[in-house]
């Protein structure tokens, strides 16, 4: 059976830091690597819970750098937040839509 950390991470699509998993499973109440219980309602709460904060650590990070002419290519905000509120909606967790402090770089010169 796959622990809770190895399946948060396998459903992800990304790679994320291994101590930056751990510390969000742990502050969701998870053990990383308890076994992943599909019929345990806390525990698929948690995990989804980790998972819209993974998505919100993936926002601030930057897709590519190019040092050459120096071009920072960001990550697909807009998605990556339409999908966390999915997630977060599951739950009864509704925030507001409004203007975020999340800045586009990509397109400034």
């Amino acid at each position: 059976m796959a622990s809770v950390k190895e399946v948060l991470k396998a459903s992800m699509g990304y790679k994320f830091p291994d101590a930056t998993v751990t510390l969000i499973l742990e502050e969701h109440g998870l053990a990383p690597d308890a076994p992943r219980e599909s019929s345990n309602i806390d525990q698929t709460k948690s995990m989804d819970l980790s998972r819209a904060a993974l998505l919100d650590f993936l926002i601030t990070l930057p897709k590519s750098v190019r040092e050459l002419d120096y071009q920072i290519t960001q990550q697909d905000a807009d998605a990556l937040s339409d999908m966390r509120r999915r997630i977060l909606a599951k739950w009864g967790i509704i925030e507001p839509v409004g203007d975020s402090g999340f800045v586009d770089l990509s397109n400034t010169h």
